[in-house]
Parts: structure tokens; sequence; C-alpha cells
């Protein structure tokens, strides 16, 4: 069996062409939509929080809500939008958690206790 050299090449660069990641867009009305969302839930959690006193008399609030905490809610009260539709539901929380980063990183809007997530590799998996 006798190869054709000039199409060894062609072979090879076939074999190595990857799949580019579908990138996420957000419209300005759906980050908007997603910021007021959030920001107004996580408002109604601090004024029903009660304040704990620390050891040395500090007040603190009682809890705090995680990452994945904040884009399960998101995803629970927007269930029925989203139907059983796997796909809408994981394009839905690609971009909450979009968001989310944006709010800490860039708005500076939302604030952590904790280390944040520098990368979106080391978001939370939820």
């Amino acid at each position: 069996m006798r190869f054709n050299r000039k199409l060894m090449p062609r072979l090879r660069l076939t074999s190595l062409v990857k799949r580019k990641k579908s990138r996420a867009r957000i419209s300005f009305d759906e980050y908007e939509m997603i910021t007021n969302a959030v920001t107004a839930h996580l408002r109604s959690l601090e004024s029903d929080v009660d304040v704990d006193v620390d050891a040395d008399g500090n007040e603190k609030p009682a809890s705090y809500l995680s990452w994945g905490e904040v884009v399960d809610w998101y995803l629970e009260e927007y269930e029925q939008d989203i139907g059983e539709s796997s796909a809408r539901r994981d394009e839905l929380k690609k971009k909450v958690n979009l968001v989310i980063r944006r709010l800490i990183n860039v708005d500076r809007f939302l604030i952590t206790v904790g280390d944040a997530p520098k990368h979106k590799r080391d978001e939370p998996k939820t």
C-alpha cells in the first residue's frame, strides 16, 4: 500500500483542529435583570439576618451566602422560564456566573468574604 505524501499533512491538520467554545453573550437587559434580582435578594436577606456578637463584642451578620447558593437561588426563581431544558439551564447558569463575577471584579458592587475566585476555572461548580 502506497501513501501519498501530499495528503499526509492534510490528515495531520484535520486531526489537530479543535472545536471553539461558544461564547456566552449577555444583552444589557439580561445583565440588568440578573443584577437587580441578585442584589434585591441579597439586600432582603441582609435586612432579615439576625446579628451575632462575637467574643470581642463586635457585631457581625449571622451568615453569608456562597456564590453557588446565589446561583442556585436564581435558577430556582426562574425555573418556570427554563422549563425542562437542561441546555437552557446551563446557559442561564453560565450567564449568572458571568454577571456575579462582573459585580465582584469590575463593578465592585458585591464584596466577598474570604478569597474570591480569580479565574473562571476557580468558580464553584453548581
